[in-house]
């Protein structure tokens, strides 16, 4: 589905209100995310990523995320804006994510980096995410 080889084609969703610093270089895409205590930092990037799901079970995704920053995709199934992963922490580490996946057709997939609340504490100002590739089994 993407290489991550640039990041063209994916653009902040309508709902982001902070600026990332994003950068891709060497078929690794980083997000360096600002973060405020207590303060509702949403980011996203979406793209249309057009997929026949009939024949496939999960959506896989090779990232690797600052120690506990949240992570969720958000994806159009059949019409439908489904979230296929739910704020999750990441490891900390390269991690390769089987998200399970089903329906007929997809569409605009949306990377959802983090959504801190009211009563959130982030263990540093950024967050750093890293992508390389995202495919289909």
């Amino acid at each position: 589905l993407d290489s991550f080889a640039s990041f063209q084609g994916w653009s902040p969703t309508g709902w982001t209100n902070t600026n990332a610093q994003v950068e891709a270089k060497d078929g690794v895409v980083t997000i360096v995310a600002p973060r405020q205590d207590g303060v509702r930092d949403m980011l996203g990037y979406s793209k249309n990523l057009e997929a026949d799901l009939s024949q496939v079970k999960n959506l896989m995704v090779r990232m690797k995320a600052d120690k506990g920053a949240p992570f969720g995709i958000e994806w159009n199934i059949d019409g439908k804006l489904v979230r296929v992963r739910s704020y999750a922490p990441a490891s900390g580490d390269w991690e390769t994510l089987a998200i399970p996946v089903s329906g007929k057709r997809a569409g605009g997939l949306t990377l959802i980096l983090a959504e801190g609340g009211a009563d959130t504490k982030w263990p540093a100002s950024t967050a750093t995410y890293q992508f390389d590739q995202l495919w289909l089994e």
